[in-house]
């Protein structure tokens, strides 16, 4: 499995195209990032802050590291 999920690869693939495709599972997992605004973001935070709060930290809403 190691080498569907290896950083050669990308972090996204094309609509449609989910599923057994290789890509970089440590990039893949910031997808969300480029995929919705500020502003929802900020929603979804505020709006499951009582639960995620107690799993994650700010730096896990903020990106990967260094980006």
């Amino acid at each position: 499995m190691a080498e569907l999920t290896s950083p050669t690869h990308g972090a996204d693939v094309a609509d449609g195209d989910q599923g057994g495709v290789a890509r970089d599972s440590q990039a893949a997992m910031w997808t969300w990032r480029d995929r919705l605004s500020d502003a929802d973001i900020d929603r979804i935070r505020r709006g499951t802050d009582d639960v995620s709060g107690r799993f994650y930290g700010d730096e896990d809403w903020d990106g990967p590291p260094g980006g």
